[in-house]
């Protein structure tokens, strides 16, 4: 493609992810945010998705403090998708913070 805007990023993440083509899905990511291009709540529901299934702990925590950064953990999706990763990975320390910090934008998913 001659360009590339958030949907075929999202499309490619999710993509990845939804096949198990987790190292992918991740690359993915790192090239969407290093050419200044803004993750949205389904790119980060994809990476997140990828991460939850491949138990990559060290990304994790590097895309944690990115959603922090951003101030992207507003988004209700992304802040359930990081307590189910969290989850999955066995960090139920980090879950709970996770939890804790949403506040009053909790769902029934949350």
């Amino acid at each position: 493609m001659t360009t590339k805007d958030e949907v075929s990023w999202s499309t490619m993440i999710v993509g990845f992810a939804h096949n198990g083509s987790f190292d992918e899905a991740f690359g993915f990511f790192r090239e969407l945010t290093s050419v200044g291009m803004r993750a949205n709540e389904v790119s980060l529901t994809g990476v997140l998705s990828a991460w939850a299934q491949s138990g990559a702990f060290e990304f994790g925590k590097v895309l944690h403090r990115y959603i922090e950064k951003a101030g992207l953990g507003l988004i209700v999706s992304a802040s359930n998708a990081l307590l189910d990763t969290y989850s999955r990975c066995g960090n139920v320390d980090m879950a709970r913070s996770v939890f804790n910090w949403m506040m009053n934008d909790k769902n029934v998913i949350s």
